[in-house]
């Protein structure tokens, strides 16, 4: 239904034409703290786009390697991303590259763990 809508793909222009925002360290706080809030808000509508829906996680790989230019970033909701579209994806963890296992896994450390329940 959604994809029929293409808001995913809005989203996902946000997300590949403003990564800049979280590089440039000179911008003002107020500015870089409304950018996270719009960078978290596009994380969370991509978790439960694809959250227990197959169809969607189909949908959104052929812009994964978008959500990928954020997987050093700082945690932006990312990581529920992540483990929500290979989460019972056999076909699409085999893909998974070493990089990709030890940055997720850094943060996930460094954060103290994730509640991927929500």
């Amino acid at each position: 239904m959604i994809g029929s809508l293409s808001v995913h793909l809005l989203v996902f222009e946000l997300l590949e034409k403003n990564y800049y925002l979280l590089e440039n360290t000179e911008s003002r706080k107020d500015m870089k703290r409304k950018s996270k809030e719009v960078f978290e808000t596009c994380f969370s509508f991509l978790y439960y786009l694809i959250k227990q829906c197959p169809e969607n996680k189909r949908l959104i790989y052929e812009h994964f390697s978008i959500l990928l230019m954020y997987q050093k970033r700082v945690e932006l909701g990312q990581i529920k991303v992540y483990h929500e579209f290979y989460n019972g994806q056999k076909d699409f963890v085999k893909e998974i590259n070493f990089n990709f296992i030890e940055n997720v896994l850094y943060k996930v450390i460094k954060k103290g763990g994730i509640d991927f329940k929500s």
